[in-house]
């Protein structure tokens, strides 16, 4: 058993997952908007997104972006009310951690968040390990 394990653990090479450079960030956004700020010759590799959303009104669509252009899959956010009797919560959306990460931007831009529609009162909550990587 050890040496299966010991074996599956090498497979990830030099990757750190601790103290390896991955920074973190928390963003709540009730519309599009900045999750993670540009940085000067680096490009964001997504590692990991956690997203959820309290808006009770609103089913929207939510994906990153890097300027204007789409680099992760859309995902649905929200909560859709139809009347006293029914109402559909999303659960909330996850990419796991991936060392080699899920999608990254050019070099020198920031990681958004683009939302199909405006929420009602609610927010879209964030929270992304990411890598920047030189670009």
């Amino acid at each position: 058993m050890v040496s299966s394990v010991t074996s599956a653990i090498d497979q990830f090479g030099s990757v750190a997952f601790s103290g390896g450079g991955q920074k973190y960030a928390f963003k709540s956004l009730g519309d599009d908007g900045e999750l993670v700020a540009a940085a000067t010759g680096m490009k964001i590799r997504v590692l990991s997104v956690y997203a959820s959303c309290n808006d009770t009104n609103e089913l929207v669509n939510v994906y990153l972006e890097d300027g204007t252009t789409q680099i992760g899959a859309k995902f649905l956010a929200g909560a859709l009310t139809t009347g006293s009797e029914h109402s559909f919560q999303m659960p909330p959306f996850v990419l796991p951690f991936s060392p080699t990460g899920w999608c990254e931007t050019t070099s020198g831009a920031a990681l958004d968040a683009e939302f199909s529609a405006a929420l009602t009162g609610g927010k879209v909550e964030f929270m992304i390990v990411y890598h920047e990587v030189a670009g």
